[in-house]
């Protein structure tokens, strides 16, 4: 019964969630289990809408750049409180993010569906897949798991929100890799060498004193695997480099806005770190400048707006004004379709918390160059916007689950069926 193993799975999760004292979590409120007609159910919070049906409703228009940041923070935390507690998502998607109220906390969020996590010291002894669009070279090539696949679908999840598409292609896992290594790097030979799949996608050349994984050709992998894989244009088809997302957004002229831009690259560079060891912490994150936008002066002068203080308690900002709208379909902004669906923009809320850094995967992982040596260069590629408010796995895997309905209210139960029924 693999939806009733999920529902157990999850609970105990849960369970241990609520070990942490430490205050918000921005995780979705576990209310109480129960079992109806051999279906184990959950009951939670009520809540809005996910963040993918969010950006659909707004014709997937991307998101500014400030929205970014609050959201960003808000899932940090979360990922802070999963670190602490030794436990991994493994299903980071927008499908998993919900919008608590449009109406009353606009980009107010919390993660939720964790059907799919595990204590991350357990992670090895688990097969499983992540939607393509959101899964990491770590899972692609079977290295040494952690929570670091988390926050590479973190940065898929930012990403999409600056782009309106996904990254990474969601056809094939050839293809995926193959627009990571074009646009990000080759991963160090010796790290390579620590995936269980590597061989699957890369052959390797020695030299006399020397080794290198090359990537397979398309025929080479069609030879090997049977797999017929096309490599299609995409977002990353203008993209040389990570720093090359500037041209997705008109230029500004205003030279905090620049600064802004080039701050929330950074971060997204180390989110997606080909290297597993090397990929930013959540509490480092916490701390990086976008987030707390050290960056920005007090400059009143500058029309470009700034978030002045932190309020812990998400309370809406009403000096936060920006130049876009918050989409179609929510409290604020007009309805689809109409002239000024991009025109306003709804209230922001303060992002919290900070912290200090946090640990990786451990020397196993870390390449020659060490943790302080180069990123391999980061840039963007894109995949196929999926479904009408709903991203898919392959296969049927890892299918979203509407944690809550609309708008806000007590409660929801959600019941997880037996083998054959969906989730």
């Amino acid at each position: 019964l693999k939806c009733y193993d999920s529902g157990v799975n999850e609970m105990k999760i849960f369970k241990t969630l609520r070990q942490f004292k430490g205050g918000n979590t921005n995780i979705v409120k576990f209310l109480e289990h129960f079992e109806h007609n051999n279906h184990f159910c959950l009951a939670f919070e009520m809540l809005d809408i996910n963040l993918y049906e969010y950006i659909r409703c707004r014709y997937f228009f991307p998101l500014d750049i400030n929205e970014i940041r609050v959201l960003a923070q808000q899932l940090l935390v979360a990922l802070k409180v999963l670190k602490e507690l030794r436990v991994t998502h493994r299903d980071i998607k927008c499908d998993n993010i919900m919008l608590v109220d449009r109406a009353s906390q606009p980009l107010r969020v919390k993660l939720i569906d964790f059907g799919l996590s595990t204590r991350t010291y357990s992670m090895r002894n688990y097969v499983f897949k992540q939607p393509l669009s959101y899964r990491s070279p770590d899972v692609i090539l079977d290295f040494p798991l952690d929570e670091a696949i988390d926050m590479w679908g973190l940065g898929c999840v930012l990403a999409f929100l600056y782009l309106g598409r996904h990254l990474f292609p969601s056809r094939a896992e050839y293809e995926t890799l193959s627009v990571m290594l074009k646009l990000l790097g080759k991963p160090h030979d010796t790290l390579l060498t620590f995936g269980l799949s590597t061989e699957r996608f890369f052959k390797c050349v020695k030299g006399e004193f020397t080794y290198t994984w090359l990537l397979k050709t398309t025929e080479e992998y069609y030879d090997d695997s049977g797999e017929v894989v096309v490599l299609r244009p995409g977002v990353h088809s203008d993209l040389s480099c990570l720093d090359d997302l500037q041209k997705k957004r008109p230029e500004s002229k205003d030279p905090l806005e620049k600064r802004d831009l080039l701050s929330f690259i950074d971060l997204l560079k180390k989110m997606l770190d080909m290297n597993p060891s090397r990929r930013i912490a959540p509490l480092k994150a916490l701390n990086h400048e976008f987030i707390t936008m050290a960056h920005l002066s007090a400059d009143s002068s500058s029309p470009y707006p700034q978030l002045r203080t932190l309020d812990p308690q998400f309370q809406p900002d009403t000096k936060w004004k920006s130049k876009y709208s918050t989409g179609p379909g929510t409290s604020e902004g007009p309805e689809p379709g109409s002239q000024g669906a991009v025109e306003n923009r709804g209230r922001f809320l303060g992002p919290q918390g900070s912290g200090g850094e946090q640990g990786s995967l451990g020397s196993v992982l870390q390449d020659e160059t060490g943790p302080e040596g180069e990123h391999w260069q980061q840039v963007m590629s894109s995949g196929e916007i999926g479904g009408q408010g709903t991203e898919t796995g392959q296969a049927g895997e890892d299918k979203p689950r509407q944690e809550a309905g609309t708008g806000s209210g007590p409660e929801v139960r959600r019941g997880l069926g037996e083998a054959g029924e969906s989730n």
